[in-house]
């Protein structure tokens, strides 16, 4: 019987905008009529839910659409995938305990989405750091994720599923300009619903939680969102996903030692497989192999650096759009994989992180005026956790953005790849490249 991976992530960009005056486009409409405001929190609260799981599910498509990209579109995979190199090393550099995950796509998609209110300089910068290009306007970075979005959330084989989910929730009487909400609609399959922050904060972030934790079927359920009374919008991206391995694994009786990053060893049990002729590649520096799902559209690459050599520098040498791992036709190769089960959860701002990779300008005043006027982006918050056994994975992430205003084989050659030591890995669609998830484990 098939072993089921399975990842829930979400991410939550809240924007908090605080209105200036009494003057402008987004000033406050005391007096607006909103479908939600005359109406208790909670009975607001679960319209507003069920408007946007509606809305979302729709997008959900039973047909497989093969991403097709163009030679630019390529250009910005690779691209992207450096910048979530270069950012995971960033990251992993503040965390205390070693282990780490996150979802580039999932950041991506979030960041796209606020980028498209953004002027046009906060927009280079952002354009230039994830990779889209000078060349690449606006228009041309929300299509490249609506064909994204659409072909990853279509289903390749029947044991597979990967869900998007995108939502804005808007203060009920504040106004957002038409334009960006048309592109979240058009671009992104968001919802749009009004909740009350200012009144009835506890309502508001209920709501927000309850379509959470629908939307990654029951996997998130409580989430510390940064929101406050002040908050006027909060935009939400989530991601599901749920695949068989394409070979299961067994679950090994006794225990091995792990050996941690900082010299301890630990006891621990392995899951096991054998794999014959399957995608793997080595060097002197490390080993890395595919583990493919269903019917291979999907793989979790595990690279496990070789004795001796740290896991830092394998992360450091290690280019996702490079590492392709293949079977070579010339030899019959078997590889007896051995890896640990683990769990992992991270809770922090990645603020500082995207300084250092020249995401800047985005934190001075007015620069999405885009979506309204007079606001700055005051943080960005992820909270991340993944569960791995011999049945499989379970994870969750939530990032959330706050702002304040202003041949015939010739031989045969036996493999043993024993994950008993740290090791980096990234769950990826192999034929574009796209990386949904990538992460460390350093300790058990």
């Amino acid at each position: 019987m098939k072993k089921c991976l399975n990842f829930y992530t979400l991410f939550i960009l809240t924007v908090s905008l605080f209105s200036c005056g009494k003057d402008g486009a987004t000033q406050r409409a005391e007096d607006a009529t909103y479908p939600f405001d005359t109406m208790a929190p909670d009975t607001a609260s679960k319209m507003a839910e069920q408007e946007l799981k509606e809305w979302t599910f729709l997008q959900k498509s039973d047909t497989f659409i093969p991403l097709k990209l163009s030679q630019k579109e390529k250009e910005i995979v690779i691209r992207g995938n450096q910048f979530a190199g270069k950012l995971y090393r960033e990251l992993v550099r503040e965390e205390k305990n070693g282990n780490f995950v996150f979802s580039p796509i999932s950041l991506e998609i979030a960041t796209a989405m606020l980028a498209g209110g953004g002027n046009d300089q906060v927009y280079r910068e952002m354009a230039n750091a994830l990779g889209w290009g000078n060349d690449c306007i606006k228009e041309e970075v929300a299509a490249y994720y609506k064909k994204v979005i659409r072909s990853l959330i279509s289903s390749p084989y029947d044991d597979f599923s990967l869900e998007l989910a995108n939502a804005v929730w808007i203060q009920k009487g504040f106004l957002v300009k038409e334009d960006f909400l048309n592109s979240m609609r058009d671009n992104y399959y968001a919802s749009i619903g009004h909740l009350d922050f200012k009144h009835d904060l506890a309502g508001a972030n209920k709501a927000i939680c309850d379509w959470a934790e629908e939307m990654t079927h029951g996997k998130i359920k409580d989430l510390n969102l940064p929101v406050t009374p002040l908050t006027d919008l909060a935009l939400n991206n989530t991601t599901y996903f749920k695949a068989a391995w394409e070979n299961s694994f067994s679950l090994e009786s006794h225990e091995t030692k792990f050996h941690n990053m900082d010299g301890t060893k630990c006891m621990t049990r392995l899951m096991k497989n054998n794999f014959r002729d399957p995608e793997y590649v080595e060097n002197e520096s490390y080993q890395a192999l595919n583990l493919n799902y269903g019917n291979g559209t999907f793989c979790m690459t595990v690279v496990l650096p070789r004795k001796g050599v740290s896991l830092e520098t394998v992360e450091r040498m290690v280019d996702w759009s490079l590492l392709k791992p293949k079977h070579d036709p010339k030899t019959s190769t078997e590889v007896v994989m051995e890896m640990p089960l683990f769990q992992t959860s991270n809770n922090r701002s990645i603020k500082e992180a995207l300084k250092r990779c020249q995401i800047v300008k985005i934190w001075e005043a007015n620069q999405f005026d885009g979506i309204s006027e007079k606001i700055r982006l005051d943080d960005v918050l992820q909270n991340t956790t993944i569960n791995v056994d011999e049945n499989g994975t379970e994870a969750a992430c939530a990032v959330t953005y706050t702002t304040i205003s202003i041949c015939e084989p010739e031989e045969e050659i036996i493999r043993y790849m024993k994950v008993d030591r740290p090791f980096y890995y990234a769950i990826r669609d192999k034929k574009s490249g796209i990386i949904l998830f990538m992460g460390r484990v350093s300790q058990l």
